[in-house]
């Protein structure tokens, strides 16, 4: 009964710090935190700070409790400048303070000096600690003026190998992060998971252009990080904010721009290929110090001639338009809201020359159509009611397709038939592929924050799944006596002069339903405890004063918990 009793009260305590939590913030925004302490090292109550900058829509700011401590939560990522007033204190500001993505970025403890005079306000540049004291987590962030340079590939998954832990991998699973698969990783953007759910091999495109800033997490993984075994790569795109900015782009290569080729007389030539892409972004005001708009767009061309022996040459060619908006509402100066569409749909004629046999019948079977990537749509809101606490909510749609058809008539309507007592190919295709990855997010999240004690907890409801099928239609020769022929779907096309057994394939789709409670415990205790510990002086009977420890020296022991239920159902 004790134990029952036990576990009662545990979850209850969590339903009650469900609302009192925040995890969303920490995947699209960053914050700041800072103690004030006089010459004696005495904390200050009451100082007035304001964050200001480029990125900062509207007025951000907090003001200092009873122990001197403060944090400003959710700020957007980039350098601001942060000032710090008080009636009887000298007033400091500190500049290009950089706000990093998922991170907290702490000033440390600062030393205010009494106003006996009038004397202009002291100015620091760039004055911060490079480790955050706040989470378990670790990793790296890139920032655009970090690679935006370099002769790298433009896809922000390939950026990240620049960072430690990240390598390239060469099995066909995308990047390895600390050494898990590719498959093990989770791809975010502005908040929003947006990695495929059939198998999570990849997520959706965006080119390094639209990205602020990346954050790579590789371990230590807080309550909100769930179902990530490997890499978490989270990055932020622009947000517009009260001056017009923006950037155009273009991007060409081709076999006319390298020298002439020096071949042997077996050797075959690559052919002609044009690869380019251009874009724009462009962000600004659309009501100053309240709505603001972001768009982006970028189209990708990548063809290529391929030939194919004895039929020709045909055009691989494929089209991806990528693009991004963001339109952002101070509703007021509580209530925060963003409207976030983004995706990187495409089409594709596809010549998939390769494999065995070697040997045409006719070019048919090589030649396929498809389409790919997909639309995303996130709806994002904040309320702050004062500076110690912050409630979010985000509700996320994401779509993605993989489809694959033959290219011509004959592909589609003959079935593939693979000779291999001649080792040839002929006919038509071995038939369409279709796969569609869905999710539906809706989450609550929030931070409260007491004396120097922080409470995150959220909950969620994901619902996930696929659906996916291969019609399969192939007759394969070994011998004149020897035939095997394999279907797959609802209308047999059967050639009339064998009588060949029939084996069934296969169709299949998912669903999965998670319902999610989390929640996030961490708690400072700082230098000034008020802990007295007897400590005996030579000459004197006085005891050590153990609070008067520097204020900057805290010990930050959190604890994580999460809970979700998972409900599957097949769809075939």
């Amino acid at each position: 009964m004790r134990l029952i009793a036990a576990t009662l009260v545990s979850l209850l305590l969590v339903v009650l710090t469900a609302f009192n939590g925040r995890a969303h913030a920490q995947l699209v925004t960053g914050d700041l935190q800072f103690s004030v302490v006089d010459s004696l090292g005495d904390p200050v109550p009451g100082v007035n700070a304001v964050v200001t900058g480029h990125n900062v829509q509207g007025v951000r700011g907090g003001v200092t409790n009873g122990l001197g401590f403060c944090t400003i939560l959710a700020l957007a990522p980039g350098k601001v400048a942060v000032r710090l007033s008080h009636s009887a204190y000298q007033p400091i500001v500190f500049e290009n303070v950089l706000i990093q993505l998922g991170k907290t970025t702490s000033l440390g403890k600062i030393r205010l000096m009494q106003r006996t005079v009038d004397m202009p306000e002291l100015v620091v540049s760039g004055r911060q600690q490079s480790i955050d004291p706040t989470t378990t987590t670790y990793g790296s962030n890139l920032r655009q003026s970090d690679f935006e340079t370099l002769p790298i590939e433009r896809n922000y998954r390939s950026i990240s190998t620049l960072l430690p832990l990240a390598n390239q991998s060469y099995l066909g699973d995308d990047i390895s992060f600390a050494g898990a698969t590719g498959l093990e990783n989770k791809y975010l953007i502005d908040g929003v998971d947006v990695t495929e759910t059939y198998k999570g091999y990849t997520g959706t495109d965006l080119p390094y252009n639209f990205i602020k800033e990346i954050s790579m997490i590789a371990g230590g993984y807080e309550a909100e990080y769930r179902s990530a075994l490997g890499g978490i790569l989270n990055v932020v795109t622009y947000s517009g904010g009260n001056e017009f900015s923006g950037e155009a782009f273009g991007f060409f290569t081709s076999n006319g721009l390298r020298g002439s080729q020096r071949q042997g007389p077996l050797d075959i030539g690559s052919g002609r290929f044009d690869d380019y892409d251009f874009g724009f972004r462009l962000g600004g005001p659309i009501i100053r110090d309240q709505l603001w708009f972001l768009g982006s767009y970028n189209p990708k061309v990548e063809s290529r001639e391929v030939p194919i022996p004895d039929f020709g040459t045909y055009t691989d060619r494929s089209v991806t338009h990528i693009f991004a908006g963001k339109l952002t509402w101070k509703a007021s100066e509580k209530v925060n809201l963003n409207f976030n569409v983004f995706g990187d749909p495409s089409e594709e004629d596809l010549v998939a020359l390769g494999g065995v046999p070697t040997a045409l019948g006719n070019p048919d079977p090589m030649l396929q159509k498809g389409i790919g990537g997909g639309i995303n749509l996130a709806l994002q809101g904040s309320f702050a009611p004062d500076d110690k606490f912050l409630l979010e909510w985000s509700l996320a749609r994401t779509n993605r397709d993989l489809d694959f058809e033959a290219a011509t008539v004959r592909g589609r309507d003959d079935i593939l038939f693979v000779n291999y007592a001649t080792d040839s190919l002929s006919g038509g295709t071995d038939g369409p592929t279709h796969l569609h990855s869905f999710g539906t997010t809706i989450g609550v999240t929030g931070t409260w924050i007491s004396g120097s004690h922080t409470v995150k907890s959220g909950i969620a409801f994901k619902d996930i799944g696929t659906d996916r099928g291969r019609i399969q239609h192939y007759l394969l020769r070994f011998s004149d006596a020897s035939y095997f022929e394999y279907y797959t779907g609802n209308k047999l096309h059967r050639p009339q002069s064998h009588s060949i057994p029939l084996r069934p394939g296969f169709m299949a789709g998912g669903r999965e339903t998670t319902n999610e409670l989390r929640t996030s415990l961490g708690w400072t205790v700082p230098g000034r405890i008020g802990w007295k510990c007897p400590s005996k002086n030579p000459g004197s009977n006085s005891t050590k004063d153990w609070s008067r420890l520097p204020a900057d020296r805290r010990w930050c022991p959190e604890s994580h918990a999460q809970f979700w239920p998972v409900l599957s159902r097949a769809l075939y």
